[in-house]
């Protein structure tokens, strides 16, 4: 079907979103799951976009 979404959307724990102090500030970003497990990763601001984004 033609204007129709292939899912339902909604807010849910884990959407974030940060808003930083300034548009060259790096920020950490760490995350912990119910593992034990904290990944964690830097992003150096400005981020360029590529169409292979992690």
């Amino acid at each position: 079907m033609r204007g129709t979404r292939p899912f339902q959307t909604a807010c849910n724990p884990h959407m974030w979103r940060y808003r930083a102090s300034g548009p060259a500030t790096t920020v950490r970003i760490e995350v912990a799951d119910s593992f034990g497990r904290s990944p964690a990763e830097t992003m150096t601001r400005p981020k360029a976009f590529h169409i292979r984004m992690r």
